[in-house]
C-alpha cells in the first residue's frame, strides 16, 4: 500500500501526480488541507480543469464517467473529487471505484486525477474488497483527528510551516484555548504571520494577537456545530449573549442551515442528484462537505423536529409563550444547538 502522512504530503517534491488518491479523516480542516494540497500541485503539473461530486449510498456515480471518458479537444487534464460523506459507497461507488482501478491498472487515466474523500472509515469497511482496492491502487492518506495531545505538536509544526516558533508554554496555551479546533488554529497563526515576522513569538505576542478580537462570533458557533461539540457550541453561546448578539440572528443562520439540510434529505428520498441540489442551495466547498456529514447523522425525522424548535424560538423571541417551551429563547437556543452537535 502507498501510503503517506499529511506532513509528508506536504513535504513531497516529486514532479509527478498520482491518478488516484483516498483520503480518509473525520477532521474536516486536516481532511480539505490535504485536498487543496494535492489539488494545488495539480495544477501546477497542468491540470486546469476541474470537477466535484458528493455521493450517498444509493448515489448513481455515471455522472463522472461523462468527465473520465470524454476527453476534450485541448486535452486539459483534469481533477476530480468525490466525496462520499457517509463512509459508505454503495453499489454504485463500489462498481466505480472498481471501474478506477482497473483503469489505473492498463494506464488509461494518465491526464486524470481523482481524490476519493471519507470520514474515517469503520473496522467492517476497512476490510472490505473495495477499500483493499484503494490501497493496492490509491495513495492513501488516513488522517487522524487531533487531540488534546498532540495539539501542541501540531500547532508548533503549522507554525514553522510560517517561519514561526514559540515556547513549550505558549503552545500548552493556545492549545487549551482553541480547544483542539483545528480550523480556528489556522486561521490565528495565519494571523499571527501577518502580524509578526519570521521567528520566535513570546507567550505575550501569542495571547495579544489571539484575544485582540472579538472573542465569539456566530460563525464559530456553526464551526462547533459541525464538529459536533456541544460543550464549545455552549460556551459560544453563552460568550455571544454576553456580548449583547441578537438572538434572531442567530437564529436566521441555524435556519438556513436546517432548512437546507431538509431540502438535502427531500432530495435524497426524490432520488435527485445531490450536487444539483447543492448548487441550487448555494452550497460549495467547506459548507457542502459539512452539511453532508451533517445529512448522514441527523435523520429526515430530526430534522423537521429541529425545524419546528426553530419556528417555536422565534415565537418565544418575539413574545409569545410557547407549549412546552422555556420562555427563555436563549435556553431553547442552546438546547437546539446541543441537539444539532450530537
Amino acid at each position: 500500500m502507498n501510503s503517506l502522512t499529511l506532513s509528508q504530503l506536504k513535504q513531497d517534491k516529486h514532479p509527478s501526480i498520482a491518478p488516484l488518491y483516498m483520503i480518509e479523516s473525520d477532521d474536516l480542516y486536516l481532511r480539505t488541507e490535504a485536498q487543496d494540497i494535492i489539488k494545488q500541485k495539480a495544477k501546477q503539473l497542468g491540470f486546469t480543469e476541474r470537477h466535484s461530486f458528493t455521493f450517498s449510498g444509493n448515489s448513481s456515480w455515471q455522472d463522472i464517467w461523462e468527465h473520465i471518458d470524454n476527453i476534450s479537444l485541448f486535452g486539459e487534464k483534469k481533477v476530480i473529487e468525490i466525496h462520499v460523506p457517509g463512509g459508505k459507497p454503495g453499489k454504485s461507488g463500489i462498481s466505480g471505484i472498481d471501474r478506477i482501478c482497473k483503469s489505473i491498472e492498463h494506464e488509461q487515466l494518465r491526464d486524470i486525477c481523482i481524490i476519493l474523500v471519507f470520514p474515517k472509515l469503520d473496522y467492517a469497511t476497512s476490510k472490505t474488497e473495495w477499500v483493499k482496492k484503494c490501497q493496492t491502487y490509491a495513495v492513501c492518506l488516513k488522517i487522524p483527528v487531533l487531540t488534546r495531545n498532540t495539539f501542541p505538536s501540531w500547532l508548533e509544526q503549522k507554525l514553522s510551516e510560517y517561519g514561526l516558533s514559540t515556547s513549550h508554554e505558549a503552545l500548552e496555551w493556545l492549545s487549551d484555548h482553541l480547544e483542539g479546533n483545528s480550523f480556528a488554529a489556522a486561521q490565528e497563526i495565519l494571523k499571527l504571520s501577518y502580524l509578526y515576522p519570521a521567528g520566535p513569538l513570546t507567550i505575550e505576542q501569542i495571547q495579544n494577537a489571539v484575544l485582540d478580537v472579538a472573542r465569539y462570533n456566530v460563525f464559530d458557533l456553526i464551526d462547533a456545530i459541525h464538529q459536533r461539540n456541544p460543550k464549545r457550541a455552549s460556551k459560544i453561546l453563552l460568550g455571544l449573549a454576553s456580548e449583547g448578539e441578537e438572538p434572531m440572528s442567530i437564529l436566521g443562520l441555524l435556519g438556513k442551515m436546517i432548512r437546507d439540510l431538509h431540502a438535502l434529505h427531500i432530495a435524497q428520498q426524490n432520488r435527485e442528484n445531490l450536487n444539483d441540489t447543492f448548487k441550487r442551495l448555494r452550497l460549495f466547498g467547506a459548507s457542502q462537505t459539512a452539511l453532508s456529514h451533517m445529512m448522514q447523522r441527523l435523520s429526515f425525522r430530526a430534522t423537521m423536529i429541529s425545524l419546528n424548535h426553530v419556528m417555536d424560538i422565534e415565537l418565544i423571541i418575539k413574545g409569545t409563550h410557547v407549549k412546552n417551551r422555556l420562555n427563555n429563547p436563549w435556553m431553547e437556543l442552546n438546547k437546539l444547538i446541543i441537539k444539532l452537535s450530537q
